[in-house]
């Protein structure tokens, strides 16, 4: 069950900016796992370590390593097609290795010092002694971590190489949640902040009334104004008009006859 965690990456940039306050989990080991791990490639920080502890639950090797990369997220590894970390490359593709297991984005923290003691009382409680190294890398910066990165990469082989020369090994590399880009949190935290001063300025406006307007409705807003009253004396005097006029029309009194067509003899003098 071989991985490359780098492809695997690279393979889910465009996912892994939308995850980037998660942080990735590796496991190398020459041993293999009894039970197949979920390979989805978001994982809460404990579906993760329950994952790495029922494959150490055994204590499978004889050499552990266990490395504390801070601050490092999915994104790191996509600068120049992740040969920023060629040792941790050339860890994960060594003929040796059985196990190969990555989760690109791990919601959570999983404790590097609790991986450790796990692995002591596990082998403990199988009557092994192992040789066990733990290995805290500088934190990578918010700017430029692909150099820091690299220089801690390079840090790390001796560590690689004296854990390979011993026989069966397993390496386990983790890190805490790094920084989104800033590039990509700019937009969003511009907008928070345009309603954060907003509220503020709503805030402050609601607080300048101190005293509390106790007036009657009638007191307070103005109801009837100039522009009101000459609104309704000039529709009083043209409603006068219109119903006078309407009366007029009403009152007049035409007689049924005067709309006949007179066909008599008379109307035929009249004619000529």
């Amino acid at each position: 069950m071989r991985l490359s965690f780098v492809a695997s990456a690279l393979a889910l940039s465009s996912s892994a900016l939308a995850f980037s306050d998660t942080s990735p989990f590796i496991l190398i080991s020459t041993a293999r796992f009894a039970d197949a791990p979920s390979q989805n490639q978001l994982q809460t920080s404990s579906q993760v370590e329950g994952s790495a502890k029922s494959f150490l639950e055994s204590c499978p090797t004889d050499r552990y390593l266990v490395v504390l990369q801070p601050k490092l997220n999915t994104n790191d590894f996509r600068g120049a097609n992740g040969k920023s970390v060629p040792n941790l490359q050339r860890a994960l593709s060594h003929e040796n290795v059985a196990t190969a297991w990555s989760v690109a984005s791990v919601a959570g923290e999983v404790s590097a010092d609790g991986i450790a003691d796990y692995i002591n009382k596990a082998c403990a409680k199988a009557d092994k002694t192992p040789a066990v190294e733990q290995m805290n890398l500088p934190a990578l910066p918010s700017q430029n971590s692909a150099s820091k990165l690299a220089e801690n990469d390079h840090a790390l082989a001796e560590s690689i190489k004296t854990v390979q020369s011993g026989g069966s090994y397993t390496i386990v590399y983790l890190s805490t949640p790094g920084e989104a880009p800033e590039v990509q949190r700019e937009p969003v935290h511009q907008e928070l902040k345009k309603r954060a001063t907003y509220s503020q300025v709503v805030r402050r406006e609601d607080e300048g009334d101190t005293e509390r307007d106790t007036r009657p409705l009638f007191e307070k807003y103005e109801f009837f104004n100039k522009g009101l009253f000459m609104t309704l004396f000039a529709s009083l005097f043209f409603v006068t008009i219109l119903s006078f006029g309407i009366r007029a029309l009403a009152s007049l009194e035409v007689s049924y006859g005067a709309f006949t067509k007179e066909m008599g003899p008379g109307a035929q003098k009249k004619q000529q």
